[in-house]
């Protein structure tokens, strides 16, 4: 049997955490709706300060699908906690895709040993911005589509990746001519 969706401990040479005990996110009940993750620190978090919490904790999911990271509601009334970006998204790109950073294209590979600036797409300004990366995992995919920009270049993408289009999300797979894309 194939599994097609859950959680491993990241290999020992991408830990932050490399001495400690990696617990995997689980389930509270049997009815809970979403998966409980677990810090590999204790810190102490003041009015106004911000900490980035390293799961040590990669995700395999199908094509298409989406990890979605909240804070649970209960922890952010209790607490008074919130992510910085409210809702943390986990998506991916095929090994060897061109990512725009400050310092030009690099590949998605190459990008898993340095700290980068990348250049991305802000849905909710529409304007490109830059953005820190902070974790990445390489993924291979079978099936690629090949999309040449205006500019000549050749993008490689899944084809059940969603794409951000003049008219919405639209997997890679139904784009016509018409779609211009504006964030893969």
């Amino acid at each position: 049997m194939t599994k097609v969706r859950g959680f491993q401990v990241v290999e020992k040479a991408y830990k932050k955490f490399t001495h400690n005990e990696i617990q995997l996110p689980v389930r509270s009940t049997s009815k809970s709706a979403g998966y409980d993750f677990f810090s590999n620190e204790d810190v102490e978090i003041g009015p106004g300060d911000e900490h980035k919490f390293f799961t040590d904790i990669k995700a395999y999911m199908l094509d298409g699908e989406v990890l979605k990271i909240y804070v649970r509601s209960s922890i952010a009334i209790k607490k008074h906690l919130q992510l910085k970006n409210q809702t943390g998204i986990i998506d991916c790109v095929p090994k060897g895709t061109l990512i725009k950073t400050s310092d030009g294209e690099i590949e998605v590979e190459k990008l898993m040993y340095e700290e980068k600036i990348i250049i991305s797409y802000n849905e909710d300004t529409k304007l490109i911005e830059e953005d820190k990366l902070d974790e990445i995992w390489v993924v291979n995919y079978d099936e690629l589509y090949e999309i040449e920009t205006e500019e000549g270049d050749i993008v490689k993408l899944p084809e059940n990746k969603e794409v951000y289009t003049n008219n919405g999300w639209i997997k890679v797979k139904n784009l016509s001519l018409n779609d211009l894309i504006l964030k893969y």
